[in-house]
């Protein structure tokens, strides 16, 4: 009995093990913008490594309709929620619920324009 329990048991505490497991893996979607500006696609294309994500910003063109890479990013996941940082400062937090992120998108301060948040949701 015992020879047959303990093999289900070892792959049950392996499964249990990875608490920091690749939640973040994927290409996200959304919008930014809307209000005074013109919606604009964005994508966040992300590789998470034991909780540490890397991967690209892309923003889609309004009349084409494509993608186009607009640089790096580096960030963090603890769980289900998540900081990044792109190559232009712009910072995303949030969290992590399935197919779907929630959080916010901050702005850097810029030639007198102070730090901005915009809702962010996006989907994979």
């Amino acid at each position: 009995m015992l020879e047959r329990v303990l093999p289900l048991l070892v792959v049950m505490l392996a499964g249990g093990c990875g608490a920091k497991r690749a939640v973040a893996n994927g290409t996200w979607t959304g919008t930014i913008g809307g209000g005074e500006t013109k919606p604009v696609g964005v994508q966040f294309t992300l590789e998470d490594e034991n909780g540490v994500l890397v991967g690209k910003t892309s923003f889609q063109d309004p009349e084409t309709g494509e993608y186009a890479d607009d640089g790096t990013l580096t960030g963090t996941r603890d769980g289900t929620t998540a900081t990044w940082t792109t190559e232009t400062d712009v910072v995303i937090k949030g969290t992590f619920e399935d197919n779907k992120f929630v959080g916010t998108l901050e702005w850097p301060a810029r030639q007198g324009r102070p730090t901005r948040a915009s809702p962010l949701t996006l989907t994979r």
